[in-house]
């Protein structure tokens, strides 16, 4: 799997009254991945599909690029709705996890990731809180 079959798989999960635009922008950098928008508002996430590392003290590099970090901390200081979303592998299912708050901004470690792993529709579950009343 990999980044774009992680986003088909949350997708999958998604009801339908929720708006989902997957940007593809060549011209701008630094826009998150998706746009996601319903009722209670709009959300901009940046989706990351990792390999985790073997050893939980490890910490995992997102590769987030500094304009996508520009936009998401923007998007946050005007109180929009920006969250992270990183999958990957665990055992042998795919898993993923929401990150909120500007924590994607800390060094975590694979244990974190591990101890807040969920599968793709509760992921979904947690992108419908933002959006759904």
């Amino acid at each position: 799997m990999n980044e774009h079959g992680f986003i088909k798989a949350v997708h999958r999960y998604l009801p339908s009254e929720i708006y989902r635009w997957k940007i593809h922008d060549t011209f701008t950098g630094g826009v998150p991945d998706a746009y996601y928008c319903g009722p209670a508002g709009p959300l901009f996430i940046e989706y990351k599909y990792i390999k985790l590392p073997k050893k939980a003290d490890t910490y995992v590099k997102l590769n987030i690029s500094a304009l996508q970090l520009e936009f998401l901390s923007k998007m946050v200081k005007y109180r929009q709705n920006a969250i992270v979303i990183v999958g990957f592998v665990l055992e042998n299912k795919t898993s993923g996890i929401i990150l909120k708050n500007k924590i994607w901004e800390q060094d975590l470690n694979k244990e974190y990731y591990l101890s807040h792993a969920k599968p793709t529709k509760d992921i979904a579950k947690g992108i419908e809180k933002y959006v759904l009343p």
